[in-house]
């Protein structure tokens, strides 16, 4: 294949009545194909081509035909969220060098009504597909950069269409699964669930975001779809276990939980193994340069309290290694690099002995079952008093209280100051000062938070990860 719209035509060939996509309503397989190709055949017959087109998404299907009537049309999509504040929108739009948008003003605009519902010419059809090349661009996704301007990471088909067939290999998934998207559709982790789905002729459900607000409800709308396998980041799996969901009710159907993103407390992992023993838990690893993930771990048993879960081995077709600690990455699954930044690109996309590593900025270990254990980004390190630490190491002994709900750990640069953010499962007597005692007994003492605040709720941002950004405005 060379075009992911091959995925959805393939389908649509061996079961056009299966449900493909469902949020309020639902699609089947041949009524998407249509929707897709009249998009296309409208984006052909304005002449555009090969431009990158915004889409501001939503959490409903029709965003996902949009983007695949681009991927037919040879045009590349670019998702964005509709509440971005209005200077990360001009970036985006800015350094990606954005012309055209559906339903966007301030573009030259694009009407999904009329795509969706204009003529289709198969003519025009067989000439798009006559073009398809495997290394075109197929979206481009914004991400924070270091510098305070998001960085655009273009994906290809390639990319897209070598993870599916990496993942299926290695975990043996059947057709036919059915897949609950937590992932916003503007954020690159939401691809996996897009296309596993086609890859695998299953059914997507995309549940309205306030559904995850009650851990109840979306254990219950896991049940009433029938729901066998998520793909989840693990703040969305932490909440249904710290409020105790699943000591009455549990997802019934789920076969697979795959996790990714940040690190899973282990004492909420736990939870969910013992509710659910005969349900596998994968630990995925991937970054937004990477399509999908390229390694993984299956948890076995339970898990100390303060253990490090491995990232694991590569997923089929990924060479993985570690230089000087860093995790590097040679695959099919490697981005073709940043939007319209060479220098960023070289730095990071490097050629050695003939083969295109990724140099990920994540640092790791070995250990002695041959596993990679992710150990911290390098974002995370620090220096203080004279001591390189990890912050993620300072979260990870401070996650294993048992009061300890959430913590976040940042530095203040300025002040030269650790300082420990942390949501409480119960009330604490004199908190700050209990915290801080135990800190000193579990951590050496260049790693003890200088500042501890406890916060009614931890913030998250919109892909359910702690907000680290916002907090670091309050330091």
């Amino acid at each position: 294949m060379k075009n992911v719209f091959e995925l959805l035509e393939s389908a649509s060939l061996t079961c056009p009545e299966r449900l493909l996509f469902e949020d309020v309503e639902g699609v089947n397989y041949r009524d998407a194909l249509s929707k897709v190709s009249s998009v296309a055949c409208y984006l052909w017959s304005k002449g555009i081509r090969k431009q990158r087109i915004l889409v501001n998404v939503g959490r409903d299907f029709s965003t996902l035909l949009l983007f695949f009537g681009i991927a037919l049309s040879g045009n590349c999509y670019v998702p964005m969220d509709p509440t971005y504040p209005e200077q990360r929108k001009k970036d985006i739009v800015d350094i990606g060098e954005v012309a055209y948008g559906f339903d966007c003003p301030e573009l030259e605009s694009l009407s999904a009504k009329e795509a969706f519902s204009f003529p289709i010419n198969e003519a025009d059809i067989l000439e798009m597909k006559a073009a398809f090349n495997a290394e075109d661009p197929l979206y481009l996704m914004f991400t924070s950069g270091s510098t305070g301007k998001p960085k655009g990471v273009m994906k290809c088909h390639r990319n897209v269409l070598a993870f599916v067939d990496n993942f299926v290999s290695t975990f043996g998934l059947e057709e036919g699964v059915r897949i609950c998207n937590q992932t916003p559709f503007s954020f690159d982790a939401s691809a996996k669930d897009i296309y596993l789905t086609l890859k695998l002729k299953g059914t997507l459900y995309i549940p309205d975001k306030t559904k995850f607000a009650l851990p109840k409800v979306i254990v219950d709308y896991l049940n009433e779809k029938q729901v066998d396998t998520i793909l989840w980041v693990p703040s969305a799996l932490t909440v249904i276990a710290k409020t105790r969901t699943l000591n009455y009710i549990k997802p019934e159907y789920l076969k697979r939980v795959f996790f990714i993103g940040e690190v899973f407390p282990a004492k909420y992992l736990n939870m969910w193994t013992a509710a659910m023993p005969d349900t596998h838990f994968v630990n995925l690893y991937g970054s937004t340069e990477i399509a999908g993930a390229c390694l993984y771990h299956e948890v076995k048993g339970e898990l100390p309290i303060d253990a490090s879960l491995p990232t694991g081995k590569p997923l089929h077709g990924n060479e993985v290694k570690l230089e000087d600690g860093e995790i590097c990455v040679c695959s099919d699954q490697v981005a073709l690099g940043y939007y319209n930044d060479p220098e960023k690109t070289a730095s990071t996309f490097r050629v050695e002995d003939g083969k295109r590593f990724l140099h990920t900025g994540d640092f790791a270990e070995i250990n002695d079952d041959g596993d990679i254990v992710f150990h911290a980004r390098k974002d995370f390190q620090i220096k203080h008093m004279g001591y390189r630490i990890e912050l993620q190491d300072i979260e990870a002994v401070m996650s294993s209280l048992d009061y300890v709900e959430d913590c976040c750990c940042l530095y203040n640069q300025d002040k030269g100051k650790i300082v420990l953010f942390v949501t409480l499962n119960r009330e604490l007597e004199n908190a700050v000062t209990v915290i801080s005692n135990d800190a000193r007994e579990k951590l050496p003492y260049y790693m003890v938070p200088n500042i501890v605040r406890v916060l009614p709720v931890m913030p998250l941002n919109a892909n359910g990860k702690i907000d680290r950004n916002g907090l670091k405005k309050s330091l």
